[in-house]
């Protein structure tokens, strides 16, 4: 009797704390934070470039690649247009589900052109490239009604990233209470602590922009657009700097029809909702290195506060491609440049972007040399065939891989060097020789890198909300903004403003400082020197309109 009274108290006490368990349960999974709500199933699909797959020794995105299909006959046109976005993607998407077999494959537009990404639920990359190529190879047409197509190209959709060397610093840096003696007064220029601006120690060995801010401080008509982790646009050092939308407005990206309100300040090609596309803050996660890029274009200057940019006066807009791992797909990015194109079409002068500032990349070691970012290539070249005087200058980091000789192994987007409206940049340290970041020395290449600018120790804006105001960084990534800032800055003397992107290119490559004696053999850079803006600025001037 005793034994079975233990039992049922027993009993009901086990029954007790299971019940209380299954509660405990279901009152965590009630309170979790649904989803997003978003009406585009892309923003949900494809938010995270956190997963890789590798490619002949290279990152891709997992289980997607892009596929460039080419008109056969009337219908559409050589970028295909001339027909419903929607209505070419479902003619993509049904020849995409009978090719790969899988019924849950997604496909979308990129940019506005003739490319489109094809994720599969169960394919890798290899595998998707084979069956594509054996499409390209028989020319299997695709069709939908009176259009008609053939798969000219694919690619795996390649993972560009930013570096982030472990000897970068966090640094303060408060407002002066009284102006410094002389222009600009803020604090770190007159400490002397922006060397590549104006370098005390060894004198020369920066990019003359004393010289160059006799002719012009910048111009807030100059818009410059920061591909990268966004941009922390409430700094006050950055705040008065940043691009505003003047009213609202429309960006067609594909078959997505992008609505952004007045007031806001660039794209969100990363968004996990629809809220975040038009928003480019560089959050907490990104660990500031697009904000860092922008105070070195374009930091406000003397105005007593932190840095100073190379342009003290200019307009920066955030087009964020990168996510919190990093990494950023090239689709992503292709959207970004797509984003500034139209952004400059429909606003003209109020969104006047002639420099796009590209401070990542990626090495193709291993890769086979017939595989390249094609894509990514198109798109830098349209921005560059715009009307004249409206083209963009793309500015591309060479990359830190334990010096690279670029020629050899190529480094992209930078290898792209023969376009006429991109520049590849590496990094010098303060004494001119090529920098060693961590370690790792910057990237060199007698033909495809352009110019060496500074790159090391190099003190910036970063975002706030990371309990810094400032930070010192080093890489080519900081070298890259130094010469976007230069051409953004020759853009506003009137004697340049009329120049072509192709004209920007040429007079920065000729204006450089030859490098340190005794210099490399061969020449680390094509035009043997580093960034001299002032003297850029005068063969300007000399050359005429």
């Amino acid at each position: 009797m005793i034994l079975e009274i233990v039992y049922r108290q027993w009993k009901k006490i086990i029954s007790a704390a299971i019940s209380l368990v299954c509660l405990i349960l279901l009152l965590v999974f009630a309170c979790r934070t649904p989803p997003p709500v978003t009406q585009n199933t892309k923003v949900q699909k494809l938010a995270a470039a956190d997963e890789h797959e590798s490619f002949h020794g290279v990152d891709v995105a997992p289980n997607q690649i892009l596929i460039k299909i080419s008109p056969v006959g009337g219908g559409l046109g050589v970028r295909c247009e001339g027909v419903d976005s929607k209505k070419l993607t479902e003619m993509v998407r049904k020849f995409a589900l009978e090719t790969t077999s899988d019924n849950r494959a997604a496909v979308n537009r990129v940019a506005n052109g003739c490319w489109f990404l094809i994720k599969s639920s169960t394919l890798t990359v290899e595998e998707l490239i084979d069956l594509f190529k054996y499409v390209i190879d028989t020319k299997r047409p695709l069709k939908l009604d009176a259009l008609s197509a053939v798969v000219a190209h694919a690619e795996p959709n390649f993972l560009l990233h930013v570096n982030l060397p472990a000897d970068d610093q966090p640094f303060e840096a408060a407002s002066v209470a009284t102006p410094f003696k002389g222009i600009p007064n803020d604090p770190l220029f007159q400490e002397n602590k922006l060397w590549g601006l104006r370098n005390q120690d060894h004198r020369g060995i920066d990019i003359h922009a004393d010289d160059a801010w006799r002719r012009s401080t910048g111009s807030q008509s100059i818009v410059v657009g920061v591909i990268d982790s966004g941009i922390y646009y409430d700094h006050p050092d950055l705040v008065n700097n940043v691009w505003c939308a003047p009213e609202d407005f429309d960006v067609t990206l594909g078959d997505e029809v992008i609505r952004c309100p007045k007031g806001s300040h660039g794209y969100n090609a990363v968004a996990s909702s629809p809220s975040e596309i038009c928003d480019p803050l560089d959050v907490a996660v990104n660990f500031g290195h697009g904000t860092h890029v922008s105070g070195i274009v374009g930091a406000v200057g003397n105005n007593a506060e932190g840095v100073v940019g190379v342009n003290w006066s200019t307009k920066l807009i955030g087009l964020k491609a990168f996510g919190i791992f990093n990494s950023a797909r090239v689709s992503d990015v292709v959207n970004a440049i797509e984003f500034a194109i139209q952004l400059h079409e429909r606003f003209g002068p109020e969104a006047n972007i002639r420099v796009l500032n590209a401070s990542f990349g990626f090495l193709a070691a291993g890769a086979d040399a017939s595989v390249d970012p094609t894509l990514l290539r198109e798109e830098i070249e349209l921005a560059g065939n715009l009307a004249a005087s409206n083209d963009m200058l793309f500015v591309a980091s060479a990359g830190e891989d334990n010096g690279n000789d670029n020629d050899v192994v190529p480094h992209y987007p930078s290898d792209f060097y023969d376009l006429s409206n991109l520049l590849s940049v590496t990094a010098i340290d303060e004494t001119g020789a090529i920098a060693v970041i961590h370690g790792s020395a910057a990237n060199h290449g007698a033909n495809s890198v352009h110019l060496a600018a500074p790159g090391k120790g190099i003190y910036s804006t970063y975002p706030v909300n990371l309990g810094f105001v400032y930070y010192k960084k080093s890489g080519t990534s900081m070298s890259t903004p130094f010469v976007s800032g230069a051409a953004a800055l020759m853009l506003s003397v009137p004697a340049c403003a009329t120049k072509t992107a192709a004209d920007l290119k040429q007079l920065i490559m000729q204006g450089v400082d030859p490098m340190p004696s005794p210099s490399p053999s061969p020449s680390p850079t094509a035009s043997g020197g580093r960034l001299n803006v002032a003297r850029s600025i005068e063969l300007c001037s000399a050359a005429g309109p």
